[in-house]
This record gives C-alpha cells, sequence and structure tokens, in this order.
C-alpha cells in the first residue's frame, strides 16, 4: 500500500538498506531455551515496550524462560523489484528471543490475543542486514564477529565477539571481545541426525513449549485464548519492535518513536531434530547488561531444551501498532 503522505525515500549511491518484503532461504536456526525471571523480563517489557504506549499496547512475558536463536540464513534477498535485481546475501544473526502475549486488559485478568516476539540483544555478520532492520523494523542489530559449527551434529561451538565496554568510566576502552559462546553439555541424543517425521516432530517441540508456555503469566481463564494464539503461530510468528532514532538537537529525546509489529512467515519446512543440552556462557558488560536484563540464572547456564531447524521464511512488511508521531 502507498503511503502518499510520506516523503519518498531517496535513493542513494551506496544504499544498504534493502527493501521489504525480504525473503530468507535454507535457513538453519539452533535454539537454546534458557530459564529467566519472568519479574526481570516484565521491567525490561515495561521499560521498552508497554511505557512508551502508554496503554496503546500491551505485552506480558508468556513465561520465565528466553530463548537464544542462532541463524545461519544461506540466502537473503528482496522480493521485489527493484531490489530483487541487485542480488541477494548471506547472514549469520544470534539473538535472544522473548515470548510475549500482546493482549488487552479486561479489569483484573489480562487476555492473550497474540503471540510475539521481542529481541532485545541482536548480532549479525553483515552490515546490510544491520541497517536494514535497524531503520525498517526497529531490530536492535549489532555487528559482530560470529562462528557456528559446520552443521547440526558437527562438532565446535556458537561463538559472538563484539564491540563491548567492560566497565563504563570515562577512561574505559571500547573493545572487540568475546561476548556469547555456546557448547554442547552432554554427548547428542540419538535422534540429533533429524526427525523421522518432520510434522512429528514439529509437533513435539510444540508441545514442549506449551508447556513453557503454561505459567502464571496468564490467568487461568485465558486457557483457551492461549491454545489459539499457539496454534495460530505455528506457520510462523509476528515480532515486535521499539523502533526510535536520537534527536539531533536533544539526546535525551527521540525524533522518532515506535512500537512496529511485523510477521516473519514460514513458507516452507526442510528438517529439523533434537539438540542435546549446551551450556551458554554470557560475559559480564555494563553496555551488554544482557544477564541482568533478562534475569538469567548467571553469566553460564544449560539449556532447558534445543533443537536446529531448517526452512525458508518471509519478513513481511511491518505495521505501526503506536507512534509518538500519531
Amino acid at each position: 500500500m502507498m503511503s502518499v503522505d510520506k516523503p519518498r525515500y531517496i535513493e542513494r549511491g551506496g544504499e544498504l538498506v534493502i527493501r521489504q518484503p525480504l525473503g530468507l532461504r535454507d535457513v538453519t536456526m539452533y535454539s537454546f531455551v534458557l530459564a529467566a525471571d519472568r519479574d526481570r523480563l516484565a521491567a525490561l517489557v515495561d521499560r521498552d515496550l508497554n511505557a512508551p504506549a502508554a496503554g496503546a499496547a500491551r505485552y506480558v512475558p508468556a513465561g520465565p524462560f528466553v530463548a537464544l536463536i542462532c541463524a545461519d540464513i544461506a540466502r537473503g534477498q528482496a522480493m521485489e523489484e527493484p531490489d530483487r535485481s541487485k542480488g541477494w546475501m548471506a547472514e549469520r544473526d544470534v539473538a535472544f528471543w522473548i515470548p510475549l502475549f500482546a493482549g488487552k486488559q479486561v479489569g483484573p485478568v489480562f487476555v492473550p490475543q497474540r503471540l510475539v516476539f521481542y529481541l532485545p540483544y541482536v548480532f549479525v555478520d553483515n552490515i546490510a542486514a544491520t541497517v536494514t532492520g535497524r531503520e525498517i523494523y526497529g531490530f536492535p542489530k549489532e555487528s559482530g564477529i560470529i562462528r557456528f559449527p559446520a552443521g547440526p551434529g558437527a562438532e565446535g561451538c556458537f561463538e559472538v565477539d563484539t564491540l563491548l565496554i567492560r566497565e563504563y568510566s570515562s577512561t574505559s576502552f571500547g573493545e572487540v571481545a568475546r561476548l556469547i559462546d555456546v557448547a554442547p553439555a552432554e554427548p547428542p541424543p540419538s535422534e540429533a541426525g533429524g526427525w523421522t517425521d518432520l510434522e512429528a516432530g514439529i509437533g513435539a517441540l510444540g508441545d514442549r513449549l506449551k508447556d513453557l508456555f503454561q505459567s502464571d503469566a496468564v490467568e487461568a481463564t485465558a486457557g483457551a485464548a492461549l491454545d489459539a494464539v499457539l496454534a495460530a503461530a505455528r506457520p510462523g510468528t509476528r515480532l515486535v519492535f521499539l523502533k526510535q532514532f536520537r534527536d539531533a538537537a536533544d539526546p535525551a529525546r527521540a525524533c522518532y518513536q515506535a512500537i512496529i509489529e511485523a510477521p516473519a512467515v514460514v513458507t516452507s519446512l526442510h528438517r529439523g531434530g533434537w539438540m542435546p543440552r549446551h551450556r551458554v556462557r554470557v560475559a559480564e558488560a555494563d553496555s551488554h547488561p544482557i544477564v541482568r536484563d533478562l534475569g538469567l540464572a548467571g553469566a553460564e547456564m544449560e539449556s532447558l531444551l534445543a533443537t536446529w531447524l531448517s526452512f525458508d521464511f518471509t519478513m513481511d512488511r511491518g505495521a505501526v501498532v503506536w507512534s509518538a508521531q500519531g
């Protein structure tokens, strides 16, 4: 849909912001579910989403856990012209995903209407992916040096090196250093080679995730709505973002601020399987207070469950849920 009331985007030489929707093909996604403190998650979501929206939208953590997701994207490309004809590129990204229920408050009861995921920390190895994600959707993407094993079941670790500051002070020096590393904590399960029945495997994963979702984050009277939300989320998911840009004149203000939601639609499932439990280590740094923000058990923890999945998906156009500009 054309927005005739908005100025046209000026295309310049060296432009790295690729037009959406984006087609992501041959994606291998490794997911590590981690225990987290729900009160910490709620405080983070209140700060980043609920407080700015001031009642126009409401989000609550779906449970006391997050997922650390490592995605190896073999091919990313604009789906429409003129950017489709510019070519494609690969990307690796590592992000912490917080599952949230978006819904409404009915008296003392929160009623979930849809499942969304909020990504407060995202690291990528492709500068075009960094600026496209930040400028279009509001992904808080940062550039990093990212290393993965060769594939599911292969030896090796998942590693993220990025620019960080250990301790804030006027004399502190920013350095590229290890922030995240993930390594197996046990031998691989017998079924690590892949689910023999992909649909059955996805169903089993859904059952395990549903057990994690069933927490006191949602009132018992909303159980039926919870079932409907989870069923609707299966073909893909919705992501929610805080999109903002710091003001040039007043650095304490945002010249643009909005809550954006966008669908990530799975177009094809290829393979998948279970992985062994993994040990996850997150370095402590004032620039990246991940452990504190997410309420993780500590700087080192083990995953509650781990899976891998190969698929294609589309990152579609987003919608403004709320904007400070009206």
